[in-house]
């Protein structure tokens, strides 16, 4: 048995030999260099990693390999293997990261330098350093216990924002400079402690890269500059962060951040100074200034805002859900919001001015408009009107939001009228709308600052809307004066017909002396925005009612126009503004009445026309001259007196007694021609 085990002892002893042998003597450390070198080598694909130098004794290790011609590892010092404990000097470069991709498992890129010590045992150790690290000057301390890190230092003064974004192989997204000072301490232990402190400055993001990677349309590039301060207590950060840039500031404090939950909870006000910097990102100019201050709640995959704003004139509430990175709810309220203050961030002219309120959330908005002033200068300037009503309204706004569009119905009650406008869609992608409405009007007097006369009675028109938002129709149908309305407008132009409807009535809408009956077609063709088209139309089956000029015609003629019957009477106009240039032509068994050229002013509600009348085989011609509801008619009976001068003499000496060809006579009929 004593033999037995002098003998395995002797083995066990010739075996530790051979292994001292094999890994600490010249040949060993050359097998444990080529080892290297291969292991390395065959899971790179650009690093050629030779070991020039390795001498590892029992007390001491001396090791140098290149990568490449500019890059190093070198290493060299006490290292005891059976005290496992270490006293190293470190001296690194690499001239581009990316080659060491699978031996970091991270992939960088760029140049990097470090040197520093490793000293310590298994229980304690220590590893302190410097490095340019994205072009900065860093201090660093590590702290291991049992190998594993217990607390770190770092002091960086001058990190290159540009520099440190290519290392870690991202686009640029900004520019700038970055120091930052962390003292972490409990890190094995997961209770952290510490302090944390990072300063941002004179910085830029480049809009080049944000509009590509982010689908933006920045047309400048933006500064910024941050303040972050944190202290951590058992693994719970506590920081307070201002970013000042020149679109605007943020404030996060009574922050808290736990790193063991991955939870943040912070409050925050946001303040944006000129809304007109963020056309770029929301693709409408807005003026005036955003301050919001509220809550923030997240944790790994949902975050929660809160917040509170007075930029619509009002106390306005909001709060929102994002859960994996997409909006998933938000409800927005306001309460007696000022539609002024609303048409001034819009960058609109102040076209009204009242209050409404807000109930809004990603699947529905309603807005609730209440006792809105229309301010009519603005609307005269802005859209060439000439409004003088006062128009109060009010209107109610219930939109149901899709993931393609709005369907909205709209009522409106004003003290002129009422309007109705029901499943009106709003495509997002195309601008376009499409829906249908309902326009009430009980007296059309009201509408005198749009119709451009004083009209009488009631319509009421059902129609559509439809187009895009830069070329939108409206079309419309109404029984209205016994006939049949339709009408299109767009791109300022009406069109409009009336079919079968009845002459007196037209005339009492029109608030004319209904001095006039037929059936009537009309055809209206106007340009809103210049003020100028034609009104064409028939009279069918048209007769006249008693009035002034057919009492004259009477008088004169012995016709009585009213029981003449005109089968197609032609009238044709031209409007520019308020006025129409008029021609008509009527025809009936005896008589035919055209007139040329007529005058009839509505703003003044004037009328000049002139009209030239065959009475049988009697010409003459009559005058239609000042107000149009009661205009003055002069009739020009000279041919018609010198036509029948004969007949008239006659008469005149037999009631005067007097003989043929008498001077008398003869004065009178000339001092009578001159009456005419």
């Amino acid at each position: 048995m004593k033999k037995f085990l002098i003998s395995i002892l002797i083995l066990i002893i010739i075996l530790i030999s051979l292994i001292f042998g094999l890994f600490f003597t010249k040949y060993g450390n050359n097998l444990i260099a080529s080892y290297i070198e291969n292991k390395v080598n065959s899971e790179q694909e650009n690093v050629k990693l030779k070991v020039n130098n390795l001498d590892l004794s029992f007390k001491t290790l001396d090791f140098n390999a290149s990568i490449d011609e500019h890059s190093f590892i070198d290493i060299n010092g006490n290292f005891e293997i059976f005290k496992k404990r270490v006293d190293l000097k470190y001296d690194i470069k690499i001239e581009d990261l990316s080659y060491i991709k699978n031996l970091i498992n991270y992939d960088l890129k760029g140049f990097f330098t470090t040197n520093g010590t490793f000293v310590g045992d298994e229980k304690n150790a220590t590893i302190n350093g410097v490095s340019n690290f994205a072009k900065a000057d860093t201090n660093y301390k590590i702290d291991l216990k049992d190998f594993n890190i217990d607390s770190v230092n770092i002091d960086s003064k001058g990190i290159n924002i540009e520099e440190f974004l290519t290392l870690l192989n991202k686009p640029i997204y900004s520019k700038g400079i970055l120091d930052l000072n962390a003292n972490l301490i409990n890190i094995k232990s997961n209770s952290i402690d510490g302090d944390f402190i990072a300063n941002i400055s004179k910085a830029t993001l480049n809009k080049d890269v944000i509009n590509k990677e982010f689908n933006q349309t920045l047309t400048s590039n933006p500064t910024y500059n941050a303040n972050i301060k944190s202290d951590f207590s058992n693994s719970i950060a506590n920081l307070n962060l201002d970013l000042f840039s020149s679109l605007g500031d943020l404030k996060l404090f009574n922050t808290k951040l736990n790193l063991k939950d991955e939870k943040l909870i912070s409050n925050y006000i946001l303040d944006i100074k000129s809304l007109e910097k963020l056309e770029s990102f929301i693709g409408k100019k807005l003026k005036g200034e955003f301050v919001a201050s509220g809550k923030i709640d997240a944790s790994k995959n949902e975050i929660k805002i809160d917040g509170a704003s007075d930029i619509l004139g009002s106390s306005t509430t909001f709060n929102s859900t994002i859960l994996d990175n997409s909006l998933k709810s938000l409800n927005i309220q306001a309460k007696d919001a000022k539609l002024e203050t609303l048409l001034k961030i819009l960058d609109e002219p102040v076209y009204a001015v009242g209050n409404y309120d807000i109930n809004a959330n990603l699947k529905n908005l309603n807005l609730d408009f209440k006792n809105i002033k229309l301010i009519n200068e603005v609307i005269n300037t802005v859209f060439n009107q000439e409004l003088k009503e006062n128009i109060i309204l009010n209107a109610f706004v219930n939109s149901k939001l899709e993931e393609t569009g709005a369907i909205s119905n709209i009522d409106i009650d004003s003290n002129i009228a009422k309007l109705n406008i029901k499943n009106l869609d709003f495509n997002y992608k195309e601008k376009t709308l499409d829906g249908n409405y309902i326009f009430n009007s009980s007296n059309l007097e009201k509408l005198k600052d749009f119709t451009k006369a004083t009209l009488k009675g009631d319509i009421e028109i059902l129609g559509n809307i439809k187009g895009s938002v830069e070329n939108l129709g409206i079309d419309g149908k109404s029984k209205v004066v016994g006939g049949d309305l339709d009408f299109i407008f767009k791109n300022s132009n009406l069109n409009a017909t009336l079919k079968n409807a009845n002459m007196k009535k037209a005339l009492y809408m029109l608030n004319q002396k209904e001095n006039f009956d037929s059936n009537i077609d009309l055809n209206l063709d106007y340009n809103t925005q210049t003020k100028k088209g034609s009104l064409n139309g028939e009279f069918l089956n048209g007769h006249f009612i008693a009035n002034d000029f057919t009492k004259a015609i009477l008088q004169f003629t012995k016709l009585d126009l009213t029981k003449e019957i005109y089968e197609k009477s032609i009238f044709t106009s031209k409007i520019d503004n308020k006025i129409l240039n008029a021609n008509l032509s009527m025809n009936s068994k005896n008589s035919n009445l055209e007139s040329q050229n007529a005058i009839l002013d509505f703003e003044k509600n004037s009328i000049d026309a002139l009209i030239n009348a065959k009475i049988k085989k009697d010409n003459f011609t009559a005058k239609l001259s000042g107000d149009m509801k009661n205009p003055k008619v002069s009739v020009d009976l000279k041919d018609l007196i010198e036509k029948n001068i004969d007949k008239i003499e006659e008469k005149l000496n037999k009631v005067l007694g007097k003989e043929k060809d008498n001077k008398d006579t003869k004065e009178l009929l000339k001092n009578l021609k001159k009456l005419f």
